[in-house]
């Protein structure tokens, strides 16, 4: 009978696992380190060590957790011989990215074994593979990696194992490397600066190499590359050239570049338009006519304007569309301050957008003014000298109280105009040596200068108590006022003291 060169081979190769299965259970030799054993071992199992260290066969005792059968095979190796032949290699080892933090790993089964290891690193300066997973399972052909970052090249190694003989044998290694995707744009923004330029901007991505930022003119168009910022921490572009009152739609991707290719994260889309430049005008008040008249230029790209009038800054605007005229006029009341702006608009998709805006005052006749103060007819009102406080609604008398103001020469409450810059009810009042509950709190000053009830005061408000028993700033208010006063004025209602 003829035997082949190769058949030969692997019967020598059975003899010798034989005889090195038998001493080792005769004698205890497994753990022992002599180059004979070594040299038996690499002839046993075609196993190699950790990726990228050598290429040394394999086949110490295990470091590691033995797979879930392992009890049951160190024991029966304990009674019987085990032949192990050459390990079949894994095959078909493939990464796919399903994500920023997400690689899939899937291969091909092999039969006949323990289990796989599977090994990593990045694609840093330096980085070694490190084992990330024991499969203790033959039948398994997939894992998802997800311990990883956006934006970066992973590379893997898998093998697969025997355990018999109380021993760890391997297979070779298998490769292969993916790219996880780079995270999306976010929090972008677009904002019209001129009637010919938009300001792009938008979140950083850590590890971009860059970014490229895309544009269409118009909804059913295509978008063309108009730029790429090659600096990953400039995060912001403005769009020049632009033609007003037009829609433009944006995108912007980041990408990173490995090995001669790039790889897109998402596009994330914004649109925004181009509105007319804010028009400069000029108002003045007819005493005759008792009439605002105002007046302005063209504005390139207009197709309207309208102006906004009111006798409150803060308050509510009559609005007046003066289509494409450039002058409007209105007859006001006398003796009283006015607040005028003029916008531009185009009409866009059938509605109109409209330009920034300009604002002017304008004094119509003898304007009161409280203590040289152009405070409206909506106001309160503090006489320190007087203790007293009055509030004023459209020109209506509403509170009229008398008060406790700051300690006279050691805690005085601070002149001049103020406005209402915050309410609460109830409201915790806490210094350097008082913590106290209000019922009403109307804030003045950004240092706790505020109005308030005192209901611990009981000698009463006015007169001289200020002199001997004032606050430490704040103005102290009978509750039933305070309570009127708050809960008929707002928020930016001026307030003078003198």
């Amino acid at each position: 009978m003829n035997f082949s060169n190769k058949s030969i081979a692997k019967k020598i190769l059975g003899i010798l696992l034989s005889s090195t299965v038998i001493c080792s259970a005769m004698y205890g030799c497994s753990g022992g380190s002599s180059n004979d054993e070594s040299s038996a071992k690499e002839t046993v199992a075609s196993a190699v060590s950790k990726p990228n260290t050598s290429s040394k066969l394999e086949s110490s005792k295990p470091t590691q957790s033995k797979p879930q059968s392992s009890a049951e095979e160190s024991s029966e190796a304990s009674k019987t011989e085990t032949s192990v032949g050459d390990i079949e290699t894994v095959g078909d080892f493939k990464a796919e990215a399903t994500g920023t933090n997400s690689i899939n790993l899937s291969w091909s089964q092999i039969s006949g074994i323990n289990g796989y290891e599977i090994y990593r690193k990045d694609d840093s300066a330096g980085a070694d593979y490190d084992k990330i997973m024991i499969i203790k399972d033959s039948s398994t052909n997939f894992y998802n990696d997800n311990q990883i970052v956006a934006g970066t090249r992973y590379y893997y190694q898998i093998r697969p194992y025997i355990y018999a003989n109380d021993k760890y044998y391997y297979g070779e290694f298998s490769a292969t490397n993916t790219f996880t995707h780079i995270d999306d744009v976010s929090e972008i923004t677009v904002t019209a600066r001129t009637s010919s330029s938009i300001a792009i901007s938008w979140e950083r991505i850590t590890n971009a190499t860059a970014y490229t930022i895309y544009r269409k003119d118009n909804n059913d168009g295509n978008y063309t590359s108009i730029a790429t910022i090659t600096d990953w921490e400039n995060s912001a572009y403005t769009d020049t050239g632009l033609t007003v009152g037009k829609t433009y739609y944006y995108k912007v991707e980041a990408f990173v570049s490995f090995g001669g290719e790039s790889y897109y994260s998402n596009p994330s889309e914004i649109s925004t338009y181009t509105p007319p430049e804010k028009p400069s005008f000029t108002a003045s008040y007819d005493e005759k006519t008792e009439k605002i008249e105002v007046s302005w230029k063209a504005i390139n790209g207009a197709e309207g304007y309208s102006v906004q009038i009111s006798d409150d800054e803060d308050g509510d605007y009559d609005s007046y569309d003066v289509s494409d005229k450039l002058e409007f006029e209105l007859k006001v009341k006398k003796n009283k301050m006015y607040y005028i702006k003029v916008y531009a608009y185009c009409i866009i998709d059938g509605e109109k957008k409209f330009s920034s805006y300009e604002m002017k005052s304008l004094e119509c006749g003898e304007v009161p003014k409280v203590h040289g103060y152009d405070v409206g007819d909506t106001y309160i009102e503090i006489s320190l000298d007087k203790q007293h406080m009055w509030y004023y609604k459209n020109g209506e008398l509403i509170v009229s109280t008398d008060v406790v103001t700051g300690y006279k020469n050691a805690h005085d409450t601070p002149t001049g105009l103020y406005y209402i810059i915050n309410k609460a009810s109830p409201a915790e009042l806490v210094g350097e040596t008082w913590d106290v509950w209000v019922n009403f709190w109307l804030g003045v000053t950004y240092d706790g200068v505020g109005i308030h009830d005192s209901t611990w005061r009981t000698g009463g408000y006015g007169g001289n108590i200020y002199t001997y028993d004032g606050s430490h700033g704040c103005i102290n208010t009978p509750y039933d006022a305070v309570k009127k006063i708050y809960d008929n004025c707002k928020e930016n209602t001026p307030v003078v003291i003198y």
